[in-house]
């Protein structure tokens, strides 16, 4: 026997609230099943992609303990296994000899060559006789009671100027040691991978012909004469005067977590950038160990040499932000949702391939956040990939089409 239970009269109040929900819960479904079947689509696509020979490419980076505790020990392991457990392209990797085996162990059976000559920056020669010098500015720089000891800071100041030597050093020991000659070389710092990604051929050798190829289209430059390094935003306006005698330029400009190109512009950099430094020391501008100041001053002296990419270029013909619909800072979304704008080059200099399977992890991340106010208040784009610029030209933005390059008066 059916029994028939009587209808209940609905509330015209609750029907709408039922109504809402139900949309919401359908646009939520929409989104999960939506990016399960093109994440699906997107691996299927990969499988038939024939691995690309990266073998022309050297990555270089490095790693000095500063302290022995085991906190700092499992950060470091944290931060650096998503670019040495993932990245395949070559790696060649500076270290102390008691992190060799973190590093064997992150790297597996992907390539490395780990150089455990140096165990500080300051056993470097070009940074040696300069240890005074850093701790001075690590005194200038601490103060507060939680701030690391001076000589963490010094050492830190001081790593950051070892960048072009140790880069430059790799290409001539591959060369000397294992006669292999690369293509292309970058500095990378090795906790840049920050996050989840899908970088695994990276950088792509046909992404950097491209690249290189653009470059010189844009700066006049040859294609063995150029540099590669990323920038945040261009200097103000008040540097339109600068010139070498003012000392190094502290503005978020250049970002030295990535740079590179062929041999001969990686020995010229070294060659131009410590005689600089060597300068700026000389003449008591201890500013020039601090942060990308003194790479700053080296793209206004000689911005013919430089190519560059900006995630948050205004005029980027790529640029979909619309700062109406965002409480998030409006360059972070200027070329769609790219994850960390600071490092959209990693973005920028992958394959095809990957950036699809990068755009798959940012749009995963995306549609996992339907309780955030954000996800309804503002349309999301996917990140898109910008062009490559010349740093000159960039300049002249802000300077106008008639700067020049100030006069130099430090041989290299």
């Amino acid at each position: 026997m059916v029994q028939c239970l009587p209808l209940i009269a609905i509330p015209r109040r609750s029907r709408s609230l039922i109504l809402v929900v139900l949309i919401a819960l359908i646009v939520t479904i929409f989104h999960f099943t939506g990016d399960i079947s093109t994440s699906t689509r997107h691996e299927d696509a990969a499988l038939e992609l024939l691995e690309p020979d990266n073998g022309e490419i050297l990555l270089v980076s490095a790693y000095f303990p500063e302290s022995r505790s085991r906190l700092a020990y499992e950060n470091s392991v944290k931060r650096f296994s998503r670019f040495l457990g993932q990245v395949s392209t070559d790696i060649y990797f500076y270290t102390s000899p008691d992190f060799v085996p973190t590093i064997q162990f992150l790297r597996g059976h992907l390539p490395i060559s780990i150089n455990t000559t140096f165990e500080s920056p300051f056993d470097i020669s070009v940074l040696g006789s300069r240890r005074g010098d850093y701790l001075s500015m690590a005194n200038n720089t601490s103060g507060a009671d939680e701030n690391p000891p001076d000589t963490i800071i010094a050492s830190a100041h001081a790593f950051s100027n070892a960048k072009p030597y140790l880069l430059a050093e790799a290409i001539r020991t591959t060369q000397a040691l294992y006669t292999k000659s690369y293509k292309y070389a970058f500095w990378i710092d090795a906790d840049s991978f920050d996050a989840d990604h899908g970088f695994k051929h990276w950088p792509s050798l046909g992404r950097l012909d491209e690249v290189w190829t653009d470059g010189r289209r844009e700066s006049g430059a040859r294609l063995e004469d150029m540099v590669f390094i990323p920038m945040w935003d261009l200097p103000k306006v008040d540097f339109l005067l600068w010139k070498e005698e003012r000392g190094p330029i502290g503005e978020d400009f250049s970002q030295e977590s990535l740079f590179g190109g062929m041999s001969k512009s990686i020995l010229w950099l070294e060659r131009y950038y410590y005689a600089y430094l060597n300068h700026y020391l000389n003449e008591g501008f201890l500013s020039a160990g601090k942060g990308e100041a003194l790479m700053n001053s080296l793209l206004l002296l000689h911005p013919e040499n430089f190519i560059t990419v900006w995630h948050g270029d205004p005029a980027a013909p790529s640029a979909v932000y619309n700062p109406a619909n965002s409480f998030r800072n409006d360059s972070e979304l200027i070329l769609g949702d790219c994850g960390n704008p600071r490092h959209y080059y990693q973005f920028f200099l992958a394959s095809s391939a990957e950036r699809d399977a990068n755009r798959e992890i940012w749009d995963s991340a995306w549609n996992w956040k339907f309780w955030e106010l954000e996800k309804w208040t503002r349309i999301r784009e996917s990140c898109r990939l910008t062009k490559i610029l010349a740093i000159q030209w960039t300049l002249r933005r802000r300077f106008g089409e008639m700067w020049r390059s100030p006069a130099q008066s430090v041989a290299f």
